[in-house]
């Protein structure tokens, strides 16, 4: 009796210390997929910028126009459509920077924090195996399972959120190359040559989310982890099935 008490006594106690790990883990998820979102809508609002710059130039024909191309298509103040550019480029560096900022200072912080995931999805999925052949310590697998599950759970929170900004970034850069394209006979040359930079820019600098460095934080990552973990997964299962000698 005194004994069963003892247990749930020491069970309790490592269930309030594994609080703490739990609130600061949802605590670096919270502040790093929130930065990611903010980066996001900027991104957005940003597409949105460039695209409305020439959809709202009026029709202009005189000396700040292309008078060499005769088109029926609108010719655009070059003075204007620079200066909304630069301005659109100068947002752009901003958000860079800011993403830039977000790796450095959480980056080895969001590295530890995959590591740990991996193994503690890894452990906790080899656990509930072991507990369901086993039969013993029925006890302990919805314990398991909500790690496990919470895991998943943070790793795919991570994963969707820097995988919406590579998707924002190609839409931004579809956006501007459709935009060179159809106004490319209507913009001076040095409105032309500003935009092909930006897109390049685009391409050379986009802007993500790495862990430290490392990797990429995208869906191929999530593909990766998944592959290794059921490879793992596979190996642990193998070694408790071999009758010991």
């Amino acid at each position: 009796m005194y004994e069963n008490e003892q247990s749930e006594s020491d069970r309790t106690y490592l269930l309030a210390v594994a609080i703490f790990p739990v609130i600061f883990l949802l605590t670096t998820i919270y502040k790093f997929t929130f930065y990611v979102v903010i980066v996001n809508y900027q991104l957005e609002s940003l597409k949105k910028i460039i695209v409305n710059i020439f959809k709202s130039q009026p029709f202009k024909i005189g000396a700040d126009c292309d008078d060499s191309v005769m088109s029926p298509k609108k010719l655009y103040s070059p003075s204007i459509v620079s200066r909304k550019l630069i301005n659109a480029k100068k947002v752009y560096n901003m958000l860079y920077e800011n993403a830039s900022l977000v790796n450095d200072s959480m980056g080895l912080t969001i590295l530890n924090l995959l590591i740990v995931l991996v193994i503690s999805i890894t452990s906790s999925g080899y656990v509930i195996f072991v507990l369901l052949v086993d039969g013993k310590e029925q006890k302990k697998i919805p314990e398991t399972v909500y790690f496990l599950v919470l895991g998943q759970t943070v790793l795919c929170i991570i994963v969707i959120a820097c995988q919406n900004t590579q998707k924002i970034m190609s839409k931004l850069a579809t956006a501007l190359s459709k935009i060179e394209c159809e106004n490319y006979e209507g913009l001076k040359e040095e409105s032309r040559e500003f935009i092909h930079k930006f897109y390049m820019q685009l391409c050379q600098q986009p802007i993500m989310f790495t862990a430290y460095g490392f990797y990429n934080i995208n869906l191929a990552l999530l593909a990766s982890i998944t592959t290794g973990i059921v490879s793992y997964q596979i190996i642990l299962v193998q070694f408790h099935s071999t009758p010991s000698s």
